[in-house]
């Protein structure tokens, strides 16, 4: 997947500050549309209101105070993996990249906005959608502006879960914030056109009910992105200068100017209708005639200016002191000292020549424009003893008494007395770099304080469920305890207690009474002779399963019951009945087992005398009379129930004609582990059983014959589902493994792999016959591959042009990749949806690779097994294997990851059973385990669902169930110690550690 970034540099933190930033894209002059009009409950909200454009057309033009407005927070929740963070990247970053890790507890984005001329800041809060983050998630919700709710397009039920995310964001927040609906992942759609997709039109109509405004977007093209930022960000301007020019707002500017004058400043402009001008500050006018003011008041009102309209925020809280002391330093200091030096009554005047007349009328004039800029009464008197400074109290209080009533006297307001060195301490120099650029000093007093406790979690032990009918009475006696006082002494006093007599009550019954009748009868020697004589005798051999001895059973029937055999045979219900019996039978022997193989006795991780032994520890033995002396070829566990088990009995070394006349298949339960509860009988040995994850009750079969069966162990007919027909499948070679292929619709498909390099697909329709493809017939290699190196073969002819396909796996996340494992040590890259063609090869082994395992934990980490006498680890896009495993003079039958615990192996040999552990050693197994006596050889092994147990065949039709004893206990973070077992054992290679860690996150 492509990664699109930003061709220019995004601005550092210091220009966002001091608003030195080009907004390009940013800038908002307008009201953007909806996505969809009816889609909206701000539809009507098609421009900026009239007073929004008044107050910001004045306040561009300098005619009223500069107002101030918060910073809007915006919050986006929804499920995991909807896109929230991609969504955000994208607009804030231009940044798109398909391998984005999840986000954790919460991730901080700020963009600036220019709205009308003024700048807005957006406070964009993308919180984690997983559960395991919810409780620290919850934290960041108050105080929000606006909540936008996202979902993935292309599932339903992040859709349905949008509504419960919306009430958990409205528990903390205002219920008339603003609302967003907004569908990720558009792009996945494919709807070219303009009409709105089924799951656009469900989402309309859910954001009808929830009051929220909806839209589509994509990620990955951009596509509406910027317009729901730029819709998003106007409509909360919108909404905050609305909010305050509201009457009685609390919210105060940090440099003096109240909300309440910008209002009654908007109020007189409004009245005006001649000219649209207005005063910088209401006040009162002189009652001195006034003249033009002079550079000095010019330069001063600019100054004054200029501080007003500076402020310190600092994580979200203004620290801007609410008394603004006149400035000792830089150019301030200058126009202050002017000040005090021409007004004050000693001072030099107003300057300049002429007579005490002209001297006085300018020095009245100059004091009373003094005086009105700096919002004061005009009094001879008091001027000369003191110059008072405009405070933030000042001006809310002048403003405000304006509108109502009288100013207060000059002498109840706090003012700063210029004669004298103000205290500046608790005052911050709030002069930003761009106003004064000769200034190369800039301090800032910051107080930091402990906060407090945040407690992110809490859960309080209780004994009873509330909502049970003992709760009651608990939650009193809690109340009762915690309303005792402390310090009381606990009073002990000894006493004897008895337990209560149980009291019995015996009562009567009364039922029908027994009717009994003696009946006398006589039978003679000859009566029974001659009944005995006329009993038919049966006798018959069955062979033990234990030894190679064989019983006699004799039976006797009389004449005319054959038939009522014959009918129990048939009747469901007595093959039921026998079934429950054997199983009560079997649980009375194999309780205790059974309860292992359930993990009900789980080992204490606490336990000081745990031992790592990696012990394998039969429970039982699957064996019968039928399949004794045929190999366990197959082994597959029903996905849906762990406690089955289907085993094929076909061949294993080479054997005589005769001996593959049959095959069977048998559906084992842990509930009986003596005989099967299904068993199908073939003509030719079985070599591949495989159970559909779909439809767990389905059960492909693979023959020796290159036939392929379905069966549903559900029906107790035996009659298969589907049967492959030679007409579509016409191969002869035996099925060495097979497949089901999991795919979105509702086909049930499988892939086989033959003997002749065949691979085959077959799919399951109405009819009785499986519908075969040929996906693929494989050549051998003939040139130099990716791969181990292997020692190059003398020039000659093969027998057969076609390898053999011995192994087949499917990609545990691209379901239409597969690869096949063949004699030749090769594994091939194919594809489904590319018929008669691979992808890629690559040389894994120097011997036939017989298994191919990816890791429950990673889906580019898998295992490859083979005749080499090796197990080899391999990574996706590395040519050479990780790690090399290595048991000694055999070829691997079969390996496979536990699903536990990442860094567990079990494998087999013809002679033992070895459990391997990457965390500790790769130079031999942990454990080796035999089974049998030594002319026994082993061919299968597997480990169960649940990972405690594991399955063992060998090539005598016995499959040993084995228990997992003193193992390692399974790491909390299961990637994590993957990873770092395949580092260690790279140590001594590090241009392959380098490769591997430039791989970056391998797991799911």
């Amino acid at each position: 997947m492509p990664t699109f970034r930003k061709a220019g540099k995004k601005s550092t933190s210091y220009e966002l500050l001091n608003n030195n930033v080009d907004y390009g894209t940013r800038k908002v002059d307008r009201m953007p549309a909806a996505y969809c009009d009816r889609a909206s409950p701000y539809r009507d909200r098609v421009d900026f209101s009239d007073r929004t454009k008044r107050v910001c057309r004045s306040n561009n033009a300098g005619t009223v105070t500069p107002f101030y407005l918060c910073a809007c927070k915006v919050i986006f929740v929804g499920d995991v993996a909807t896109g929230k963070s991609s969504l955000v990247n994208r607009f804030c970053h231009e940044i798109f990249d398909a391998e984005y890790r999840g986000t954790i507890g919460v991730d901080f984005e700020v963009e600036k906005f220019q709205v009308l001329g003024h700048s807005y800041s957006l406070q964009i809060w993308d919180t984690a959608g997983h559960e395991r983050f919810k409780c620290i998630s919850q934290a960041y919700y108050r105080n929000a502006n606006v909540v936008v709710v996202v979902f993935d397009l292309t599932r339903a039920e992040s859709l349905l879960n949008a509504r419960r995310w919306l009430d958990e964001a409205l528990k903390v927040n205002h219920p008339g914030v603003l609302k967003f609906l907004v569908g990720t992942k558009k792009d996945l759609l494919g709807n070219e056109s303009s009409c709105l997709t089924d799951v656009e039109k469900e989402a309309i109509a859910m954001s009808s009910d929830l009051h929220a405004e909806f839209w589509s977007v994509s990620a990955q093209t951009g596509e509406n992105v910027t317009k729901l930022f730029q819709r998003l960000t106007a409509l909360a301007f919108d909404s905050a200068v609305q909010r305050l020019m509201e009457p009685n707002n609390p919210v105060v500017h940090p440099s003096g100017n109240s909300l309440l004058t910008l209002q009654s400043e908007i109020l007189l402009e409004d009245e005006r209708t001649s000219d649209r001008k207005s005063v910088t500050f209401q006040q009162q006018q002189p009652s001195k005639p006034s003249v033009d003011p002079s550079p000095f008041t010019l330069e001063l009102r600019e100054l004054l200016s200029c501080r007003a309209q500076q402020e310190v925020v600092i994580d979200e809280i203004d620290y801007t002191p609410r008394g603004l002391a006149p400035t000792r330093y830089g150019k301030d200091k200058y126009s202050w000292d002017q000040l005090q030096s021409r007004w004050s009554p000693d001072g030099g005047g107003g300057g300049g020549g002429g007579d005490d007349g002209d001297q006085d009328q300018k020095q009245t004039a100059g004091k009373a424009e003094v005086c009105s800029i700096l919002s004061l009464d005009w009094s001879e008197a008091e001027f000369g003893k003191r110059v008072k400074s405009v405070s933030e109290a000042k001006v809310t209080t002048t403003t405000t008494t304006k509108m109502e009533e009288p100013a207060q006297a000059p002498d109840k307001v706090e003012a700063f007395d210029l004669d004298q060195e103000p205290d500046f301490s608790g005052v911050i120099d709030r002069r930003s770099p761009s106003l004064e650029k000769d200034a190369k000093t800039y301090h800032v007093k910051i107080l930091l304080t402990e906060t407090d406790n945040i407690i992110l979690y809490e859960s309080a032990s209780h004994t009873v469920a509330r909502d049970s009918e003992e709760a009651a009475a608990v939650l009193e006696q809690n109340a009762y305890y915690d309303n005792k006082k402390k310090n009381r002494r606990t009073a002990m006093a000894a006493a004897e207690a008895q337990t209560p007599e149980m009291l019995l009550k015996s009562r009567g019954v009364n039922t029908e009474r027994i009717r009994r009748q003696e009946v006398a009868s006589f039978v003679s020697n000859y009566d029974m002779y001659d009944t005995y004589n006329d009993l038919e005798r049966h006798t018959k051999e069955i062979d033990l399963a234990e030894a190679s001895s064989k019983i006699e059973i004799t039976t006797y029937s009389r004449e005319g019951m054959e038939d009522i055999d014959d009918m129990l045979n048939k009747s469901e219900n007595f093959h039921l009945s026998s079934m429950i019996l054997e199983r009560l039978l079997a649980g009375n022997v194999y309780r205790e087992k059974q309860k292992r193989f359930r993990n009900m006795y789980i080992p204490d991780p606490l336990d000081v005398d745990a031992k790592y032994l990696y012990r394998l520890e039969t429970l039982w033995t699957y064996k019968t009379v039928e399949t004794s002396g045929k190999a366990v070829a197959s082994a597959s566990w029903c996905p849906a129930n762990g406690d089955i088990v289907a085993i094929a009995y076909g061949i294993y070394r080479f054997t005589k004609f005769d001996d593959r006349s049959s095959g069977y298949v048998c559906v084992w339960s842990i509930k009986n582990p003596v005989n099967p509860e299904r068993r199908y009988q073939f003509s030719v040995p079985v070599t591949a059983v495989a159970f559909s994850k779909k439809t767990p009750q389905l059960l492909a079969v693979g023959l020796y014959d290159g036939s392929v069966q379905i069966w549903d162990i559900m029906d107790n007919s035996q009659r298969p589902v589907g049967v492959s027909e030679r007409k579509s499948s016409p191969g002869f070679e035996p099925i060495w493994d097979i497949e089901w292929i999991e795919s979105d619709d509702d086909k049930d498909e499988i892939l086989t792999v033959s003997q002749d390099g065949t691979i085959m697909k077959y799919t399951l329709n109405i009819g009785h016959y499986l519908i075969g493809y040929m996906q693929l017939r494989l050549d051998r290699v003939e040139c130099e591959t990716e791969g181990i190196e292997v020692e190059k073969k003398k020039d000659g002819i093969e027998a057969d042009r076609h390898p053999q396909a011995l192994s087949l796996k499917i990609h545990p996340v691209r379901k239409d990749i597969y690869f096949i494992g063949t004699d030749e040590g090769c594994v091939h890259r194919c594809s489904i949806n590319y018929s008669y063609q691979h992808s890629g090869v690559s040389r894994m082994h120097s011997g036939g690779v017989f298994g191919i395992e990816y890791s429950p934990w990673s889906p580019k980490v898998f295992l490859t097994c083979g005749g080499d006498w090796c197990i080899r680890i391999w990574i996706e896009d590395i040519n050479e294997p990780i790690l090399t495993l290595s048991t000694g003079f055999g070829p691997i039958q079969a390996a496979h990851w536990s699903p536990v615990n990442s860094t567990i192996i079990i494998s087999v040999t013809q002679d033992s059973v070895q459990l391997w552990d990457l965390k500790r050693r790769m130079l031999k197994p942990a454990s080796f385990t035999t089974f049998g006596d030594s002319t026994t050889a082993l061919t299968v092994v597997k480990f169960t669902n649940c990972g405690r147990s594991a399955l063992v065949g060998d090539s005598e039709g016995r499959t040993y169930i084995c228990a997992l004893e003193d193992m390692p206990f399974p790491p909390h973070f299961q990637y994590k110690e993957l990873q770092s077992a395949l580092y260690k054992n790279l140590i001594c290679k590090p241009e392959l550690l380098k490769l591997v860690k430039r791989c970056g996150y391998l797991g799911y």
